[in-house]
């Protein structure tokens, strides 16, 4: 066990007084940010720009049924369409209901790629997203979740050239 000497006092862990050195406080915009999932869409932008893709923003297409639907980034290349959605975490319930809607979407599409990505998600979903051909993305950190989604886009990419 460790113990600090301050001017005669002896303490440890269990006995020390802790005072917060540090507070944040996030603004309501930044709330905002968060909770609708802004803040995400915006930094999977910003990586896969930094790249050299070429990607649009909250882009409409209008599928093979004559419906527009509204895809949160499309990544285009001269051959092939990727379109991203994001989703904030939501209940298992409520997350497979909207999953199943954005396969709905993706099934307008026969030859785009698909990337669903949330902040996690259960094996129920994990299995249907499977089972339907979806490209399913989450992770325990938004770093892990980039990462992922610059991986699929590349290996798409890739693909593309064979």
């Amino acid at each position: 066990m460790n113990a600090w000497i301050v001017v005669g006092d002896e303490f440890d862990t269990t006995t020390a007084r802790y005072r917060a050195v540090y507070m944040y406080r996030t603004t309501d915009y930044g709330v905002k940010l968060l909770q609708s999932g802004d803040l995400i869409r915006n930094l999977i932008l910003l990586l896969l720009t930094s790249k050299g893709f070429h990607v649009e923003k909250d882009a409409r297409l209008k599928g093979i049924s004559g419906v527009n639907h509204r895809f949160d980034i499309i990544v285009r290349s001269d051959k092939s369409l990727i379109g991203v959605d994001y989703r904030p975490v939501s209940s298992a319930e409520s997350q497979i209901t909207d999953l199943l809607a954005h396969i709905a979407k993706f099934m307008d599409f026969p030859g785009i790629k698909y990337i669903y990505v949330t902040d996690s998600s259960s094996e129920s979903v994990r299995k249907v997203a499977s089972s339907q051909g979806v490209n399913l993305v989450s992770g325990k950190s938004i770093t892990e979740i980039l990462n992922q989604i610059l991986e699929l886009v590349k290996r798409f990419k890739e693909e593309e050239k064979t």
